[in-house]
């Protein structure tokens, strides 16, 4: 099992209800997304609706930067 990815917010971002605002913190666990190829997340809001950040709106948490 790989070790769960931690993230935090710097910037805002919105799906279609509501809005996650910086500084937020979540994981890369289910119901969230996150493409490590990409660097998208997608945080689950609920009712399978999204709000996707890209890898400028985050910072990773528990890693190493370096490692990235």
């Amino acid at each position: 099992m790989s070790e769960v990815i931690k993230f935090r917010l710097v910037k805002e971002v919105s799906d279609a209800y509501s809005t996650r605002e910086i500084g937020y913190e979540t994981t890369d666990e289910y119901p969230n997304l996150y493409n490590e190829k990409t660097g998208e997340l997608g945080i689950c809001g609920g009712h399978g609706i999204y709000a996707w950040a890209q890898k400028e709106d985050y910072e990773i948490i528990n890693q190493n930067k370096d490692e990235r």
